[in-house]
């Protein structure tokens, strides 16, 4: 989980941990895109706090502020 903390374009990698629900929007990962580009898309998105990425299905969820 990646945790968006102290202000915009802040993450913070908690390695292991995921909220059930409190999805803005879930996707598999594109070839191009990196970590990078998450936070980007986060940043992108009105009300994301942060993303979860599960890097063995290459799938993540950008999260609210309720993850």
């Amino acid at each position: 989980m990646v945790n968006l903390t102290g202000g915009v374009n802040k993450f913070q990698s908690i390695v292991g941990y995921n909220t059930s629900g409190n999805d803005i929007k879930c996707d598999t990962l594109g070839s191009s895109e990196t970590i990078e580009s998450l936070k980007q898309k986060c940043i992108d998105t009105t009300n994301c706090a942060g993303f979860a990425y599960n890097k063995l299905d290459n799938k993540y969820c950008l999260k609210n502020q309720n993850m």
